[in-house]
């Protein structure tokens, strides 16, 4: 017996990935954050500005993304949500400017809820 069946095997190596870049996308900012405010010269107002700003998009976008499922597709909400959290995080360190971070930020949770909702959304209809 097989722990994953052989012609899974593909969905849940992908599933994986994302999950891994879903855990990644949610730590990596409070995990570098001593770094962030070193380099940046920021105070922890504006770090904290910074992360909830991502906090509220991502609350935001968990309700969203339920309706971006029933219209569009698990598979295509899954792909913009992943192309924000990218986006976001590949121009995150690009500047030090707050507000441009605060925007990136946002970004990223928009697609942290859209992978999440859209993800259970694929996986409890395999079900």
């Amino acid at each position: 017996m097989h722990l994953v069946e052989p012609r899974l095997r593909g969905l849940f190596l992908a599933i994986f990935a994302l999950f891994t870049l879903f855990g990644t996308s949610m730590t990596i900012i409070g995990a570098t954050l001593p770094k962030i405010l070193a380099s940046f010269g920021w105070d922890y107002l504006v770090a904290g500005i910074v992360i909830g700003a991502g906090a509220v998009a991502y609350f935001v976008s968990t309700f969203a993304a339920g309706h971006l499922v029933k219209r569009w597709g698990a598979k295509l909400t899954i792909l913009l949500a992943l192309a924000l959290i990218v986006a976001g995080l590949a121009f995150f360190a690009a500047t030090p400017d707050p507000l441009a971070n605060t925007l990136l930020s946002t970004l990223i949770g928009l697609g942290q809820g859209g992978v999440e909702v859209s993800l259970n959304s694929a996986l409890w209809c395999m079900n």
